[in-house]
């Protein structure tokens, strides 16, 4: 093609320069469509956020120094939005660390959105129960929903919401303007720019131009020259919904693999990351105490776990007025639910022993504490003493000498009390000691004595089977009856003097 050599002075063939309706896949890294102008100078990289490709150029060309600069900002904009729309401080005063942070900020500057960047695939199950005390499965996908419970009001959500919207996109925008670069490129640039491309190529141009508000450009564009191609819309690849979903997709991937397994839901006995309920049976062991303190009736109930470990208290006080029974129910209530989730027994004797408050007193009725100084300090002193073993907090020693343990009073210690007996007794009825009357027999000692004797059975049987069958007839030379047979041809021998022979018949 001569005129073309001519015209080019490059390529001798005729050039279509179209935009395709799928460009992301055919050109990954492409950052506009066609000669279409850039509505972006914000990419997402595989760790960050980051500057298009032709902004860092134009950043490069005009104002080099300030480069580094405007990479770094770009990259923390995250953590700067975090900070701008809720406040780092704040979140550390509620409760969340620096790791927590960092995955927030993280998750904010690969495009999540807030509600999305506090969810538990972001923060973790670790972080939301260790650290937030708060249980994971109820934040899936609702990190709202855990700002909120961490004491942010809508207000303050929504208006964290608002500031990181496009938190990234301004700030990076920002940044090329203060460069000297020019955003938002009209008409008349592009068609400069397809004349151009349409001269060096030597073919035909075909510019798209969109179906409301093009008819200017597209005069414009066949003054100069070039096709035309009406299309509904023009989408930017820059705004490619499924680049921006792979990065979340692989954020998300990465965030699961460091995350630990999920916490298996523990017992009820002191595990304190465990956030599952335990359940006490419907048929359940306990105890009711009954005494005076002060001059004022108190009946104590309880209920056991399984394993003899407290579950459950009600308090019922005797002719009291109707708001403080009810009051007292449902305290009771509260500390039965906090036992139920994990809550260990000694943080509530911790909390509640030696409160002062009326009515308080002597104490009739319980054998090992004598005076109060309320309710609430009988009632956990009683629980501590016949549950976790504190003699040191009831007045009356059982011991025979009543000299007490030494330095071993206060140490929390497990009583001596069975699996088995658990079975049977309540633990707090008997204070964590066997009655006399009642036998617990070791299963594991039965066991083994059985296996012991199984053992010699069939070691006696072995032997035996191992032992030579002596004849009748007694030795010729020592006397005894311990001859047998040593071979099939009549051979004997004396297992006691050794003498050998053949057997007469």
């Amino acid at each position: 093609d001569t005129d073309s050599r001519k015209a080019s002075g490059k390529r001798a063939c005729d050039v279509l320069l179209l935009p395709v309706g799928d460009l992301g896949v055919l050109l990954p890294e492409c950052e506009s469509a066609g000669t279409a102008p850039m509505t972006s100078v914000l990419a997402f990289g595989d760790e960050a956020p980051t500057l298009s490709r032709a902004a860092r150029l134009g950043i490069a060309r005009r104002a080099p120094e300030r480069l580094p600069e405007a990479l770094e900002r770009i990259a923390e904009s995250g953590t700067f939005g975090l900070d701008r729309a809720i406040g780092l401080d704040r979140l550390r005063d509620r409760g969340f660390s620096d790791e927590a942070l960092d995955r927030v900020s993280r998750a904010l500057g690969e495009g999540l959105p807030l509600n999305a960047a506090f969810s538990r695939w972001v923060l973790g199950d670790e972080i939301i129960s260790d650290d937030l005390r708060l249980p994971p499965e109820s934040f899936d996908s609702d990190g709202r929903g855990l700002l909120s419970a961490m004491g942010f009001s809508r207000s303050d959500i929504q208006s964290a919401e608002a500031a990181l919207d496009g938190e990234g996109e301004d700030i990076a925008s920002l940044i090329a303007s203060d460069c000297g670069l020019q955003l938002g490129a009209g008409p008349e640039a592009e068609i400069a720019l397809a004349s151009a491309c349409a001269k060096a190529l030597g073919g035909n141009v075909i510019i798209s131009v969109g179906a409301h508000g093009g008819l200017d450009m597209a005069e414009a564009a066949l003054e100069a020259g070039l096709g035309v191609q009406l299309v509904g819309h023009r989408t930017p690849v820059g705004d490619d919904i499924r680049a921006r979903m792979d990065h979340i997709v692989a954020l998300a991937e990465e965030i699961a693999d460091e995350a630990d397994a999920p916490l298996a839901p523990g017992s009820h006995a002191g595990d304190r990351k465990s956030v599952a309920r335990s359940r006490l049976p419907d048929r359940r062991k306990g105890y009711i105490q009954k005494a005076t303190v002060g001059g004022h009736k108190v009946y104590l109930h309880t209920g056991e776990f399984e394993d003899g470990s407290l579950g459950e208290i009600f308090i019922d006080m005797h002719k009291e007025g109707a708001a403080f029974r009810s009051l007292m129910n449902n305290f009771a209530i509260a500390i039965s639910m906090g036992l139920q989730y994990g809550v260990p027994l000694e943080e509530y004797v911790d909390a509640f022993v030696f409160t002062r408050f009326e009515p308080a007193g002597a104490v009739t009725g319980n054998d090992r504490i004598t005076r109060a100084t309320s309710i609430l300090d009988y009632i956990f002193r009683e629980l501590a003493v016949s549950y976790l073993g504190r003699d040191d907090l009831a007045e009356v020693d059982v011991t025979h000498d009543g000299l007490g343990r030494g330095e071993a009073d206060g140490t929390r210690e497990p009583a001596p009390f069975t699996e088995e007996a658990a079975q049977i007794i309540s633990r707090g009825f008997s204070r964590g000691q066997l009655p006399d009357n009642i036998v617990i027999l070791d299963k594991r000692r039965a066991e083994k004595v059985a296996e012991e004797e199984a053992e010699a059975v069939a070691e006696a049987e072995e032997a035996a089977l191992e032992a030579p069958e002596y004849l009748s007839d007694a030795c010729p030379v020592c006397g005894s009856y311990t001859l047998f047979e040593i071979s099939e041809e009549g051979d004997i021998e004396c297992d006691t003097c050794g003498d050998e022979g053949r057997r007469l018949n």
